[in-house]
């Protein structure tokens, strides 16, 4: 559901609209990462534009990148997140 941050901006004459930073950081939007427009009836929707089988811990693209309920791993994001949990489940 979209919600109203508060935060206007306006259109500048090339068309281009800043996206404050405290929305960039909560949604994890770096300089030149690609966003997405998503329109709805009279609403525009922007968010951070993640290819099909994107790895979710290194964001690498491929074709033997797997899926794990709704998320996608490469073999090494894979290692990635289970030496985490490792070290998260050995330090409790």
């Amino acid at each position: 559901m979209l919600r109203s941050t508060g935060v206007t901006r306006n259109v500048d004459d090339l068309g281009r609209i800043v996206i404050p930073k405290e929305i960039r950081r909560t949604m994890g939007i770096e300089n030149r990462d690609p966003v997405e427009f998503l329109l709805e009836d009279n609403y525009i929707a922007i968010r951070k534009f993640t290819p099909n089988k994107a790895c979710v811990v290194t964001g690498k693209v491929s074709d033997d990148n797997f899926q794990v309920g709704d998320i996608w791993l490469s073999e090494e994001g894979a290692d990635l997140l289970m030496k985490k949990m490792e070290n998260r489940a050995e330090k409790k």
